[in-house]
């Protein structure tokens, strides 16, 4: 009986400590709630009053591009009104930055964005919190409201807080009024919620931190489930017989696998397309539906970054091609993938573009991606080919056409005339020589720009070159009546080079200032030895050493050139003028044969010209 007695008697104590616990806590709860509301409520009225008077400052503050600034007026308004109403103020810009404080020193504090109450406040208006403050390291209760600019746009917020320090007093002289009745029982259901919540918490804990680390990328993280019979060989039978939080780690464990496995497939995915993108020597682009850049490969920065990022900007901005920018919006609006050929001014060049859609889940358009095919090398090589189709045929056309004619006339009874036959033929003659000459030419420049003729370089002096030159033409300088200066050092020292082809380069050179300069003239050939360092060139006089160029220039004082001719006098058939015109008798192929003589030998030529003062062809040659 005894026995029983002390058993009932052990749980109407226990029942009614607990009863006495649940109803101290309910009643401490309602009234601790309640004076929290009516707390809060009075908070949130101190705070309209003190976002009345800031709010004015912290629009004057809000001029710059920044947003409000802080300021000496606003700060001591806050210090103002924290005083007054005895509480702590605080002012946010809508960033998250602090713009004042009375109890902090506002450039010390941290960046407020995320707390709860200010992204409230920013989103409805109003919000308020109770939470540990950084700062005061105490619990306090938080209240805020949102500062809107004169068009309605958040400028910020205003906040006041309070520690609850007060409330923890109240509820605490509260449960001193019932806590003598069921302290022990308190405290024997405190010892127990412990253990019961030790317990019950401690795989909650150990799963939420295993999900926070897997959440980071941290995919070794596996609950441990200490305590549980939930790890080791028992985790098999403690999940078969249900156990909810075995469940829950046998799940968690699985998703940790399947995560891992597909980010490693994402990252192995992402590695080989970012590999693929960025090895590509063809600008690729990847645009929203609207044409704006998303991404571009470096072969696309360098073709249309002109020094800026192309991420963000508009593909007709970058690439400035509107039929570009229409395709693009077709294929995003129709689906369908397009090859756009497109061509660029300046500088020229032009492009075969492969357009194909980027589909979402739902299949739905979500990019447009672009590949850049660049075709301006065909496109030149085309028009060359064309180009010199016409000039050959242009070219053999007029000495055949004279050919035709005399040959004619002949037939016709005109070779019963001595002096006619005479003259017919010597002109039927020249034209075929001029033809010879043309096909001749065509050829050797045929040869040069495959590669296959072989050089023989040997040393040799330029002016003893430049003196065989001018006796071969000394027929054309007299009859032109120019003077002829081989200015060439003759101390000059050895040149490399193949001695035909370098007589060829002079012979045309030459030849070509003696056609267009005028009797009485001057035709001069001119040499220099130069340091490759800029500066340290000098005439003559020297042997040449290592990084040293042997630099030539045949003058006139011809007719000259214009400066919008200059860069295409190299080109096969390109006359200048009417001054330059085929009746000069030349094949319109010299100065093209010079081009590639020069450059076979590792040199470089160019033209300076003053129109009506004469003209230089420079041609250098490495030592």
């Amino acid at each position: 009986m005894g026995a029983i007695r002390w058993r009932l008697a052990v749980t109407y104590i226990v029942i009614i400590a607990l009863a006495m616990a649940a109803v101290g806590g309910v009643l401490a709860d309602y009234w601790s709630s309640a004076y929290m509301r009516d707390l809060e409520a009075t908070l949130f009225r101190q705070t309209e009053l003190a976002r009345g008077l800031t709010a004015e400052l912290v629009a004057a503050g809000a001029g710059g591009a920044g947003g409000p600034a802080r300021s000496a007026r606003l700060e001591a308004m806050v210090a103002e009104v924290g005083r007054s109403l005895d509480v702590r103020v605080t002012v946010i810009s809508a960033d998250g930055a602090v713009l004042a404080d009375n109890q902090n020193p506002p450039e010390q504090m941290e960046n407020h964005a995320g707390r709860p109450e200010v992204m409230a406040a920013l989103a409805r208006g109003r919000g308020s919190a109770v939470r540990p403050s950084a700062t005061m390291r105490t619990d306090m209760l938080y209240t805020a409201l949102r500062v809107d600019g004169p068009a309605g746009t958040p400028l910020g917020v205003v906040r006041l807080s309070v520690p609850l320090s007060t409330v923890d007093a109240a509820v605490a002289r509260f449960w001193w009024i019932i806590g003598g009745a069921a302290l022990a029982v308190t405290l024997l259901a405190a010892v127990v919620a412990l253990f019961v919540a030790s317990r019950l918490s401690r795989p909650i804990e150990e799963m939420t931190e295993t999900a926070t680390r897997l959440a980071a990328g941290d995919f070794s993280a596996r609950p441990l489930l200490s305590g549980w019979g939930l790890t080791g060989p028992g985790a098999g039978r403690a999940a078969a017989r249900g156990y909810e939080v075995a469940r829950l780690a046998t799940a968690l464990e699985h998703m940790r696998e399947t995560l891992r496995s597909r980010v490693d497939e994402l990252t192995t995915a992402k590695g080989r397309l970012e590999a693929v993108l960025f090895s590509m020597a063809s600008p690729v682009v990847m645009t929203d539906k609207a044409g704006r850049i998303i991404i571009g490969n470096p072969a696309a920065e360098r073709a249309f970054g002109a020094g800026a990022p192309l991420a963000g900007r508009d593909v007709l901005e970058a690439v400035r091609s509107p039929e570009l920018a229409d395709r693009i919006e077709e294929v995003a609006g129709k689906g369908g993938p397009k090859v756009v050929p497109i061509g660029l001014i300046a500088p020229e060049r032009w492009f075969n573009v492969s357009l194909a859609p980027v589909r979402g889940d739902a299949g739905e358009v979500t990019a447009v991606v672009a590949v850049f095919s660049d075709v301006s090398a065909m496109r030149q090589v085309e028009r060359l080919r064309r180009d010199f189709v016409a000039n050959v045929s242009h070219e053999l056309l007029t000495p055949l056409t004279a050919i035709r004619g005399f040959a004619e006339t002949l037939q016709e009874g005109a070779d019963e005339d001595p002096t006619a036959r005479r003259d017919f033929t010597k002109i039927i003659h020249n034209e075929a020589d001029r033809m010879v000459a043309l096909v001749e030419d065509l050829l050797q420049l045929s040869r040069l720009e495959s590669g296959r003729v072989e050089l023989h370089p040997t040393d040799l002096d330029p002016a003893a070159v430049v003196d065989e030159v001018a006796a071969v033409l000394r027929p054309q300088l007299d009859a032109g009546e120019l003077t002829f200066e081989n200015a060439v050092p003759r101390d000059f020292g050895p040149v490399r080079a193949d001695r035909e082809l370098l007589r060829r380069v002079f012979m045309n050179l030459v030849g070509n200032a003696i056609k267009y300069t005028p009797a009485g003239g001057r035709v001069t050939v001119s040499g220099l030895l130069l340091d490759l360092q800029p500066g340290l060139g000098r005439r003559g006089g020297a042997s040449a050493g290592p990084g040293r160029e042997a630099r030539f220039v045949v003058e006139d004082t011809g007719v000259g050139i214009p400066a919008e001719d200059l860069p295409r006098v190299f080109e096969r058939f390109y006359r200048v003028g009417k001054d330059r015109s085929r009746a000069s008798g030349g094949t319109g192929l010299g100065l093209a044969i010079v081009k590639h003589i020069v450059e076979a030998h590792g040199g470089r030529v160019w033209a300076e010209s003053k129109p009506g003062k004469g003209s230089g062809f420079w041609f250098t040659l490495p030592l």
